[in-house]
């Protein structure tokens, strides 16, 4: 039968992180998608073919690949492949206080595949994540969020010694999400980010129903409340002081819009973390 759709996987459902041994078999996937997470995969062995939405990869383990959500892909196998997968959400971090791993994470986006040097292995900081996955206590989470990032810190340390690779072409998604990190605190309406990214409303919010569950403008919010997180609990500003920081025209209006998304004031918000 002629296939007329290209599939959109959700392999965590509602558990935000899940680490396994890559699936030892040689096999081919039919192009897909994932939804709403990202996947890191360490090929310590394995030949065939990676392709990433319209670029090939010889596989020439040992090797990193970095897929993000949305992203298509397919594999081609013609020996048994073995190393390790990790799969997450954005949510299984605490955005304020762990926002330094998803950034670290957001400076792989533009590396799609590292080649791992042969005089080292990986493996010790996948086999700790997955004990630590598998036989979960106390300090589990935080063990695998340390872990992660100094796997993802090694990644880009390697990325820095390689050639740039064929840039894959970035989607309005990614140049909207991207200007959206950097200048929530100073535009937000979603026509501004038209705007600055000469499109439409339309566009982007086309473009965000396709890679995302979030509308444009959930996303604007997303990241504006992110921000007003990290001065309400990090630093010592009046909530005057961070509404200007914030572009908001006055201190009640910040409120509202922190009260409507969280639940509670932004003051409510400082005294449940800071005691």
């Amino acid at each position: 039968m002629k296939k007329t759709t290209i599939t959109i996987e959700d392999k965590l459902g509602n558990v935000p992180f899940f680490i396994d041994h890559f699936h030892e078999k040689i096999h081919k996937t039919e192009p897909h998608k994932h939804d709403d997470y990202y996947e890191l995969i360490f090929l310590s062995r394995g030949e065939g073919f990676h392709w990433i939405e319209t670029q090939e990869y010889d596989i020439t383990a040992p090797e990193f690949y970095y897929l993000k959500p949305g992203q298509l892909h397919h594999w081609q196998f013609t020996a048994v492949p073995k190393g390790f997968i990790i799969m997450f959400k954005t949510s299984y971090f605490d955005q304020v206080r762990q926002c330094d791993v998803m950034n670290l994470c957001r400076q792989l986006e533009d590396r799609f595949r590292i080649d791992v040097p042969a005089d080292y292995s990986p493996e010790a900081f996948f086999q700790l994540m997955l004990h630590e996955f598998q036989v979960p206590s106390e300090f589990s989470a935080t063990i695998i969020h340390g872990v992660l990032m100094a796997l993802v810190s090694k990644m880009l340390q390697f990325a820095e010694q390689q050639p740039a690779e064929k840039v894959i072409p970035i989607t309005l998604f990614d140049k909207f999400l991207k200007l959206v990190i950097h200048e929530c605190a100073q535009n937000h309406l979603l026509q501004d980010y038209a705007t600055l990214l000469n499109t439409t409303t339309q566009s982007i919010n086309a473009a965000c129903a396709k890679y995302s569950k979030k509308s444009a403008c959930e996303h604007i919010a997303y990241h504006l409340m992110l921000e007003a997180k990290r001065y309400i609990l990090h630093t010592d500003n009046t909530m005057n002081e961070i509404a200007h920081l914030l572009s908001f025209s006055d201190a009640s209006y910040f409120g509202r819009f922190f009260k409507c998304h969280e639940g509670i004031t932004p003051l409510q918000f400082r005294a449940k973390y800071i005691e």
